[in-house]
């Protein structure tokens, strides 16, 4: 093409010439992929581009050096990922029709809307994710989903941190839908609040959670106003008014148990164990804590297993049980990292080098707060 520098024309024809070679239906499903960034499974490509079984393609691509794989190993076994260069991704781009498109992102905006609670996955890699909510953001069809795919980014968030940027996202689209009462709009109030609080931007938090109470008591919707109830008692936490804490924390879990809400009802007895921690009504605490425990064990919740087993941890180390404290953050810790919380797995880090210096083990513990420092700077980094 005219006007390209001599050494990108020397590349789109070497490009152009391999891409000949495929099948057509081959580079048509290349094109598709070329939707993808970053890293990507099998699974993920199938959802992009609308097929059922791409093993075949995917395999004449990497052939065909149209893509590179690598076995990635996590908690759950391993699983290939795959990655397309940018200068190859760029020129399928250039091949895709408008409509390619749109269909392709709004099936991962859907896919990713489906998971409520989604585990950490190459669907929901970073780039991946960005990609899709930036197509929202900028595609009327998108807009009617950019909401609801914010608020299902919850556990992305909690896992991998980028709350700044979540908290930008949720702020512009809420502006976008100003006026509106959908029950949408009432939880990304909530969750805009909560970007707020993990920032320790208390003020701001307690605003956005105040509005989406407001308007979900406005709307009767109770299940959203319960999860804004026990918000603002972590607010009050972080405000220290903890009196305050755990009264909202009480209440919050009636209300979940009137709802009949159980995984809630799970969820809020760690909360009201962890504010009387707080509180130094260790007793109390306690009655909350194993409560969770034993109920998060039954409903195989391991997530919460973990944030229960942290808590009695900290239970133990107020006690002066240093034997019991340790016992339990490192179960904690060996499950956080299995179930990929590394919000929760940062703190609970430092709570065992703590206990492992009180035992004269300084420098297991130094490994471990550099490890749990590592994880935070990726987390603020997103």
């Amino acid at each position: 093409r005219r006007g390209v520098a001599v050494r990108h024309q020397a590349l789109e024809v070497c490009i152009e010439w391999s891409f000949r070679l495929l099948p057509p239906e081959v580079q048509a499903f290349f094109c598709r992929l070329c939707l993808l960034r970053g890293e990507w499974t099998l699974e993920t490509a199938e959802i992009v581009t609308g097929e059922s079984d791409v093993l075949e393609k995917v395999q004449r691509l990497r052939e065909a050096s149209f893509l590179s794989a690598q076995e990635v190993t996590h908690a759950e076994g391993s699983a290939l990922h795959f990655h397309i260069l940018e200068s190859l991704r760029e020129f399928g781009l250039k091949r895709l029709a408008p409509d390619e498109i749109e269909a392709g992102y709004e099936r991962l905006a859907r896919q990713i809307i489906a998971a409520p609670h989604p585990k950490p996955s190459e669907l929901l890699h970073a780039e991946n994710v960005r990609a899709v909510v930036d197509w929202c953001r900028h595609s009327a069809l998108g807009a009617e989903l950019e909401l609801s795919l914010l608020n299902s980014l919850r556990g992305t968030w909690l896992q991998r941190g980028g709350w700044s940027e979540g908290r930008g996202w949720l702020a512009e689209a809420l502006r976008k839908h100003a006026g509106e009462e959908t029950v949408e709009v009432r939880k990304a109030w909530n969750m805009l609040g909560g970007m707020h609080w993990f920032m320790h931007e208390t003020a701001e938090a307690k605003r956005c959670f105040e509005e989406a109470l407001r308007l979900s008591e406005q709307a009767g919707d109770d299940a959203t106003a319960v999860r804004v109830l026990n918000n603002l008692g972590m607010t009050a936490t972080q405000e220290g008014d903890l009196v305050r804490a755990c009264e909202l924390g009480v209440q919050s879990l009636r209300f979940a148990q009137r709802l009949g809400d159980e995984l809630l009802v799970t969820n809020l007895l760690n909360n009201v164990g962890s504010a009387y921690l707080s509180l130094e009504e260790y007793e109390k605490a306690r009655g909350y804590l194993e409560e969770c425990l034993r109920r998060s064990h039954e409903q195989d919740v391991p997530g919460m297993v973990a944030m229960s087993l942290s808590n009695l941890g900290a239970l133990a180390e107020k006690l002066g049980d240093e034997a019991t404290a340790r016992e339990r953050y490192e179960e904690s810790v060996e499950m956080m990292r299995a179930c990929g919380d590394q919000l929760s797995l940062v703190e609970t880090l430092l709570s065992l080098a703590r206990v492992l210096e009180a035992q004269g083990e300084g420098r297991q513990a130094l490994r471990l707060r550099e490890e749990s420092a590592a994880l935070q700077q990726r987390l603020d980094d997103g």
